[in-house]
């Protein structure tokens, strides 16, 4: 993929159009699951194995993104949902996961 210099507004239009294509998977819903300081010490990897774990479990695909810091480092670990923009903080427990994963299959799916 080229890379060019974004001369315009329409021009970073495309080009995230062209990466959000490239970079994930059609038509699957995705976990942005925090990774930063705060959330990977308040637990946010072991969600995450619980999240995929889970997923599996139940046949649901599911795109798990790790990023950094989303902002909410009192409230981690944190998650959103994409393209539903579902919130959630402070997901400690496999019983968070398995209530955010039954809501989400049940009204976003």
């Amino acid at each position: 993929m080229e890379i060019k210099r974004l001369n315009s507004v329409e021009d970073l239009g495309r080009l995230r159009e062209s990466l959000r294509k490239f970079m994930f998977l059609p038509d699957t819903p995705r976990m942005n699951v925090c990774c930063g300081t705060a959330c990977t010490a308040s637990g946010s990897h072991k969600v995450i194995d619980a999240l995929r774990r889970e997923a599996d479990q139940r046949n649901i695909p599911l795109e798990i993104i790790k990023t950094g810091c989303q902002g909410m480092c009192q409230k981690g670990p944190v998650m959103k949902t994409e393209p539903y923009n579902i919130f959630y903080q402070r997901v400690t427990s496999e019983q968070d996961l398995v209530n955010c994963l039954y809501l989400w299959q049940r009204y976003a799916l």
